[in-house]
């Protein structure tokens, strides 16, 4: 979740929808209380078994059904950010579809499965076991997912990326799309090595707040976009 309002945001004032198989929403997850996000600061929210790399970068970290399943599905089922005053009718964004056949009641086995997961960019079930990444410049699409996924990699508002790849490894993940890769400040390029080539078994390097790890391997790249002035580096 990415502020671009200009001003700080309090996070009581937004939700977090989910469902289940097809189902009506079931779910309504509140972020911690009193939690506020920065102009241009992105909010992370991690499952709780994620890797060292992405915890230290989480906002939150949400533990299987703790408090509800935010994090932890297989990519079938539908997320939404809403406003948290009447949220079914006040989407900012979303995740996949409730579309209802039959006659269109709710609750009456109707609803909507999509099988293993939703198409993206002409990808089949690409909500399951990719690395959906969202394009530079794009808003919430209002409750409208077929605007985002799009019919093709052309027309759609997200790339479908191998889970995880070099170019979006952890190190991104504590910013908005844009700023790594549309940088005017000091854009650097960290360069990770690990002599034995199996990673660096969860250990990271830090620079400011922001989070690098090498998953596995011998080596990976990753981005850094910073203003001048000092930075711990540890």
């Amino acid at each position: 979740m990415c502020n671009g309002t200009g001003a700080e945001i309090s996070l009581d004032d937004y939700v977090i929808l989910g469902n289940y198989n097809g189902n009506p929403w079931s779910e309504t997850f509140t972020f911690a209380a009193g939690a506020t996000l920065a102009a241009g600061d992105v909010y992370v929210i991690a499952n709780a078994s994620a890797t060292d790399a992405i915890l230290a970068l989480a906002d939150e970290a949400l533990a299987y059904a703790d408090p509800w399943y935010t994090a932890a599905f297989n990519g079938d089922d539908v997320r939404a950010l809403a406003l948290a005053d009447d949220p079914e009718n006040n989407i900012i964004d979303i995740i996949g579809t409730l579309d209802f056949d039959g006659d269109g009641v709710e609750g009456e086995g109707d609803e909507d499965d999509p099988g293993g997961g939703f198409d993206v960019a002409g990808v089949s079930e690409a909500t399951k076991d990719h690395t959906l990444v969202r394009a530079p410049g794009s808003d919430g699409n209002e409750g409208d997912w077929a605007v985002s996924a799009g019919t093709t990699s052309d027309d759609s508002e997200y790339s479908v990326e191998d889970r995880p790849t070099a170019a979006y490894t952890p190190a991104t993940l504590g910013w908005h799309i844009d700023e790594p890769f549309d940088c005017d400040l000091n854009d650097l390029s960290i360069y990770m090595h690990d002599a034995y080539g199996d990673g660096w078994n969860g250990n990271v390097l830090t620079i400011g707040d922001l989070t690098f790890g090498l998953e596995s391997g011998l080596a990976d790249t990753a981005a850094a976009c910073l203003e001048d002035g000092s930075y711990a580096v540890t």
